[in-house]
């Protein structure tokens, strides 16, 4: 059996989860360094998003679009002023970028039909993701996924919000964490 069959075959599986309370999705993206014990970490639908990221990774956008409703809105958003946003589809080798350059996905918080997970990444030229993506204010993008059924129907993803009193991490975060590799 195939790579891609095998990883089409892993899509069509079903989830079940044990539904987390309050159920109600997060508007403002904010940075891993947030999550606390009252976030629903590493359900059921942040493992099906985690699984649809390395068949993307190992079987291409075949086996990604096995994991996603037909017509899945994926968007990868800037929203760096003073420029209006800025809005690029997401596919299989955008999620093969962010495996390679970056760590994540990193669970933050789950409801019963969306996950939100976060990704610290290198933010030098020469990251795999710079193709994609320029960082800005923050070395993390975050991804809102809604789910229908067992398969991804939407992604919000972008970085964290500037918010007062909201904390963030540094630039450097990535390389820091990895200065001992």
């Amino acid at each position: 059996m195939s790579l891609a069959v095998g990883l089409i075959i892993l899509a069509t599986s079903p989830v079940t989860a044990q539904t987390p309370v309050p159920d109600k999705r997060p508007e403002v993206p904010k940075s891993i360094a947030n999550v606390n014990s009252s976030h629903y970490r590493n359900g059921p639908l942040f493992q099906r998003a985690r699984e649809a990221f390395f068949a993307a990774k190992e079987g291409g956008q075949q086996a990604f679009d096995a994991f996603l409703v037909e017509n899945a809105k994926l968007e990868l958003s800037t929203y760096a002023s003073p420029r209006p946003p800025k809005h690029e589809p997401i596919n299989a080798n955008f999620i093969r970028a962010l495996l390679d350059s970056c760590d994540g996905p990193l669970s933050y918080d789950e409801g019963r039909n969306w996950v939100e997970l976060n990704w610290v990444c290198r933010v030098d030229h020469d990251a795999p993701i710079a193709a994609y993506y320029t960082f800005r204010e923050s070395p993390e993008i975050v991804m809102f996924i809604d789910f229908e059924g067992n398969r991804i129907k939407r992604t919000e993803s972008m970085e964290p919000l500037a918010i007062p009193g909201v904390k963030r991490l540094a630039m450097n975060a990535y390389a820091v964490a990895h200065s001992k590799d």
